[in-house]
């Protein structure tokens, strides 16, 4: 069977071009396939390519990438799985030990990605958190419910980060093993027997209180940026290339800011114009 894989692989490795080669056969891993390579390409090469295979009733999946691509996702926190790929797949080629140093990397989790993680997921939970009080409000309790599990799932992501950790799919076996307080808040809530808006109720209070307390942490990357102006359109704020990866959510956590008094509204009394942010000192 090695021969057989081997030609899966090769004509990739013989290309100058080919950065690494991993090998992933953990079945929790390859999802609906057996066996996963992953090639990893430098730059130049522009698009992503997936092939499947099939040999002695094996699923194989060939994913080749970009290497300018992982970075983007590392701190966009998108597909996930690749990167435990990384963390646990073989490798098979190495150029130059590019994919040692890039799994090392991923290990350390450097921290300007660090701060640009905790203030993406902070965003999207309080995103999540506005969206779910709101149907709150209206009494729209199953919708909301959704949007409060939402919210606790970027609070864990959250809790990992913090720790120097890149959040798995299984989010919460990390949690329960570096924050088991709030792993067990988390149980409680989801096994709960109390009807569903008490179970609410209970949701809000948690997510209160671990906002309150994430919140400087959170916005440091955020208020960071915003503080090298004296002023910003939101449009500027949308558009500023540190900010590209929060997408939408940086609207309501923008909003959320100027609620909490860490972001003020500079008003101009003699004519309607675009609304402008500053950091407020504090």
């Amino acid at each position: 069977m090695e021969c057989h894989l081997r030609a899966i692989y090769q004509p990739w490795a013989s290309r100058k071009t080919t950065k690494g080669i991993l090998l992933v056969d953990d079945p929790d891993l390859c999802r609906a396939f057996d066996l996963v390579f992953l090639v990893v390409t430098d730059s130049d090469f522009k698009k992503q390519i997936t092939d499947t295979y099939f040999h002695e009733e094996n699923r194989i999946l060939l994913y080749v990438i970009p290497d300018s691509e992982l970075r983007e996702w590392i701190l966009a926190g998108t597909n996930k799985i690749i990167f435990e790929w990384f963390l646990y797949g073989k490798i098979i080629f190495d150029r130059n030990d590019f994919l040692r140093q890039f799994i090392q990397e991923l290990k350390d989790f450097p921290f300007y990605e660090r701060k640009v993680k905790l203030g993406i997921e902070f965003a999207k939970l309080i995103c999540n958190y506005k969206d779910g009080k709101s149907l709150y409000q209206k009494q729209q309790y199953l919708d909301a419910y959704t949007y409060l599990i939402q919210s606790l799932q970027h609070l864990g992501k959250i809790a990992v980060i913090e720790k120097g950790l890149l959040p798995k799919t299984v989010v919460w076996n990390q949690v329960k093993r570096i924050e088991p307080e709030l792993s067990k808040m988390y149980d409680e809530i989801i096994n709960n027997d109390e009807r569903l808006s008490k179970r609410l109720e209970l949701i809000f209070l948690a997510l209160e209180f671990f906002i309150h307390k994430n919140i400087d942490l959170c916005t440091t990357h955020l208020l960071e940026v915003l503080k090298t102006r004296e002023q910003w359109t939101l449009h500027e704020i949308i558009m500023h290339s540190e900010f590209r990866h929060y997408s939408y959510e940086i609207v309501p956590l923008i909003e959320f800011l100027v609620e909490k008094n860490y972001i003020s509204v500079v008003r101009n009394e003699d004519k309607m114009i675009e609304r402008r942010f500053s950091v407020k000192n504090k």
